[in-house]
């Protein structure tokens, strides 16, 4: 399980603006996303129990830049300083299947121009909030992916020091049974199908 955080405003490198996404991670992330470290470091225990002032990038931001360089960069995030320690990249190639716009920004999304990883414990530090934004997560098999995401759920909002919303009603986070949804999709389209026939 890994929490994961997202900002995608108020980041520069060498003065420069980077159009990224901004993740804050803890220690299981790279493993479960399915990242490898290509250059410099990855984050050591210090770094994620600490206060240290360290990020990694993607290869994204890496390529855009001058890659024989860009360790012992400076990445500032919303005014406070961050040292590139390395760049990281996918250990194999993920090709979803867009069927829809929804699809996209799941997939998709807006990392496209890269991402710059964070310690999870710096998060609260660079942007004054400490409240999850999303989960990642691997469940063994499809069979397990919704007790998953209800288990992800219920520990989600564990997390919320404020359950009250100011308009009215509860804040909550809501785990979507993507499996169930697509067999409704399925059964949906074998009825329009039969009634084209």
């Amino acid at each position: 399980l890994v929490r994961t955080r997202r900002w995608t405003d108020g980041v520069y490198l060498d003065n420069s603006y980077l159009s990224c996404a901004v993740y804050g991670v803890d220690s299981d992330y790279f493993n479960t996303a399915g990242l490898e470290v290509i250059k410099g470091r990855g984050f050591f225990a210090k770094d994620l129990k600490g206060t240290s002032a360290v990020c990694m990038i993607d290869k994204n931001i890496a390529d855009g830049l001058d890659g024989d360089t860009i360790i012992g960069n400076t990445v500032d995030i919303q005014g406070n300083l961050f040292t590139v320690i390395g760049v990281v990249r996918e250990k194999s190639q993920f090709e979803p299947v867009i069927n829809s716009v929804q699809d996209y920004y799941t997939y998709v999304g807006y990392d496209t121009n890269g991402v710059v990883y964070i310690p999870d414990g710096m998060w609260q530090v660079a942007f004054r909030y400490d409240e999850p934004y999303n989960v990642l997560l691997r469940a063994k098999s499809t069979d397990e992916m919704t007790v998953a995401g209800k288990g992800t759920e219920d520990l989600l909002n564990s997390y919320i020091t404020n359950a009250e919303s100011p308009y009215g009603g509860k804040i909550e986070y809501k785990s979507e049974d993507l499996i169930e949804e697509a067999s409704q999709l399925q059964q949906l389209s074998q009825s329009t199908n039969a009634m084209v026939i």
